[in-house]
């Protein structure tokens, strides 16, 4: 359960930035409102799960792992600039 739940996490964070790298605005507005980035970093591993026939504390771990993946990752490219 817990291999699936960072599986899980791991391919809904590099689906996020490979969406992120490809659609500009989204990277943008992902930078500058964290509410914005955690929204779609759950929206993602939420489809995911769903595609995966995940549920319950699976897709809770992941989608915290997803987030704060993500998080990490808009701040560190915010530094960047």
């Amino acid at each position: 359960m817990l291999t699936f739940a960072v599986v899980l996490g791991l391919v809904a964070w590099g689906a996020e930035m490979l969406l992120a790298h490809q659609v500009p605005y989204l990277r943008a507005l992902c930078r500058r409102s964290i509410l914005f980035n955690m929204i779609t970093s759950l929206f993602i591993t939420a489809t995911l799960a769903a595609f995966f026939g995940a549920s319950g504390l699976i897709v809770m771990s992941a989608s915290l792992l997803s987030c704060l993946l993500s998080v990490l990752t808009y701040r560190l490219w915010r530094e960047d600039e």
